[in-house]
């Protein structure tokens, strides 16, 4: 979905078929990549095909840099990660979008420090960063339920909620911004919710308006 550019539709319809086996609430890894796996970022630039054999891409051309769109995609994939239930497991590298082909080629040394990071990698780690700590510091999207609001070919809606809490994500995979309105939960109190990513957004009663540029996403919390 977020590499090959498939609709929102697939993510719902296959997760709502793992709610079937492990349930809503379930300690599940959700992997990013690993050692046995093409770099996402680079699958999703285009720079290895999702049909070749990435071993022989790594071996016979050098990987360049991705896009700055893959990226982007890359945020979005990591938003997913980090908001839906289950355990998000990040192979090394991925948290800023390294590049590379399949094993070994996605074995390169990690980059901690910020002058060996481009722009794009140094925003990607700080995307990660922030999801990180608002999955920590909101319970609803470590042990909250699960509800789809939209879910169409570039637009994706759904929330969690724990008691009194609730967290909304919101997300646009177009090339284009687009302006989301979409019902959300009935009779739920939408006062205090505060958007994490700075977009802005109303509600009108139940119902959530909010404009977001290409490829980005927004997580409401109260």
């Amino acid at each position: 979905v977020f590499g090959q550019d498939g609709s929102f539709e697939i993510l719902h319809d296959q997760l709502l078929e793992s709610f079937n086996y492990y349930g809503n609430h379930n300690l599940m890894g959700i992997i990013s990549g690993n050692h046995d796996q093409t770099r996402i970022t680079s699958l999703i630039s285009g720079d290895v095909r999702w049909d070749e054999d990435g071993k022989v891409a790594g071996w016979t051309r050098e990987i360049p840099y991705p896009q700055d769109f893959a990226y982007k995609k890359l945020q979005l994939f990591h938003a997913w990660n980090m908001t839906i239930p289950g355990i998000p497991i990040v192979y090394q590298g991925d948290e800023y979008g390294q590049h590379g082909a399949h094993d070994p080629d996605n074995r390169r040394w990690m980059k901690f420090e910020d002058e060996k990071l481009r722009k794009q990698e140094i925003e990607t780690r700080e995307v990660f960063s922030e999801l990180a700590e608002i999955r920590e510091e909101n319970l609803p999207l470590t042990y909250g339920d699960f509800q789809f609001h939209l879910a169409n070919e570039d637009e994706l809606v759904f929330s969690r909620r724990y008691f009194e809490h609730q967290a909304v994500v919101v997300m646009n995979k177009s090339d284009e911004e687009q302006t989301i309105t979409v019902d959300l939960r009935d009779g739920a109190d939408y006062a205090d919710l505060e958007p994490e990513f700075g977009h802005n957004f109303s509600m009108g009663g139940s119902t959530l308006t909010i404009t977001l540029p290409a490829n980005s996403f927004e997580i409401l919390t109260q």
